[in-house]
């Protein structure tokens, strides 16, 4: 998926918007639906360009994504986008702006209408941003759009301020701002199948996701194209003597009994149930399961 700026090539005329678009929310949706409608009305294709690793990774401003680079991209095609390149930041980073510009966007893009957020910067040192991008525009024959940021009462809605709720189990928060619910995917492994013993055998899923929110969740699972009532907990599995050193994704489905390990899985999260806790015994647990469990269907 990641691409050296050396070999990319566009043979149409395009409308290019740039971004990090970690968790595809409300925000980004404005700004990809003016390019949608730019390219659209003047012929042109449209054009994600976004980077990996992401920046914020990069430079070790951010530990956690709420997306993976291929939910990103998945994102960004179903709504509209021609084209997502992913950039090799680390060729680019140094870059200078002006260079960037020419090299990359004008000369290999064939860009001629470029649509960005209004905050955005890019180049070295973010060199280059939507007041010095105005005169280049009228050198290089290019539209400049800016768009304006969405707001939620007074807060900007941004993937660090959704990652904040999502970090905080706001997760009914979090979905409001999003364009899809945050979920999760993965592939189903086989785990110590103590929730079978307890008599509520779960799904274990490892996942590319780095943004895993502690506690019990309701969620809903895809498998194929069927969607399942389900609860998720994402933790360490502190009641069994010692705690995992990684935290572990386990995932009950409701009227669900077939075996699926290998099978790709999406988790799809509703809202939070509670913080996962260290139960003194088992049966604890499983009236307390009991209780998460009716508490999905009420």
């Amino acid at each position: 998926m990641k691409e050296s700026y050396k070999n990319i090539f566009e043979k149409d005329n395009s409308c290019i918007s740039i971004g990090n678009f970690d968790g595809f929310h409300k925000g980004h949706k404005k700004l990809i639906d003016v390019l949608n409608y730019e390219a659209k009305n003047k012929g042109l294709k449209s054009i994600v360009l976004t980077f990996t690793p992401n920046p914020k990774i990069f430079f070790r401003r951010e530990k956690y994504l709420i997306s993976t680079d291929k939910q990103k991209k998945e994102l960004l095609t179903a709504n509209g986008v021609n084209r997502i390149v992913f950039l090799d930041f680390n060729e680019i980073y140094q870059m200078d702006g002006r260079d960037f510009l020419k090299k990359i966007l004008i000369d290999r893009l064939k860009m001629k209408v470029l649509v960005i957020g209004k905050e955005f910067g890019f180049g070295k040192n973010r060199s280059l941003n939507h007041n010095n991008l105005l005169e280049l525009s009228k050198e290089f024959h290019f539209r400049l759009i800016i768009v304006e940021p969405e707001f939620i009462g007074e807060n900007k809605i941004s993937s660090s301020y959704i990652r904040n709720l999502l970090f905080n189990g706001k997760i009914q928060e979090a979905n409001a701002l999003l364009v899809n619910r945050f979920f999760i995917d993965g592939v189903v492994v086989k785990g110590s199948q103590r929730g079978r013993k307890l008599g509520f055998p779960t799904i274990n899923i490892k996942t590319e996701n780095t943004l895993l929110p502690n506690g019990v969740f309701k969620t809903i699972t895809h498998i194929d194209n069927d969607a399942y009532l389900s609860i998720t907990n994402i933790g360490f599995i502190p009641t069994f003597n010692r705690e995992f050193a990684e935290k572990r994704i386990e995932t009950y489905i409701l009227n669900f009994n077939k075996e699926i390990y290998g099978e790709n899985v999406k988790i799809e999260f509703l809202k939070k149930i509670r913080d996962e806790y260290k139960f003194e015994t088992e049966k604890e647990l499983v009236e307390r399961i009991k209780k998460d469990v009716s508490s999905l269907v009420s």
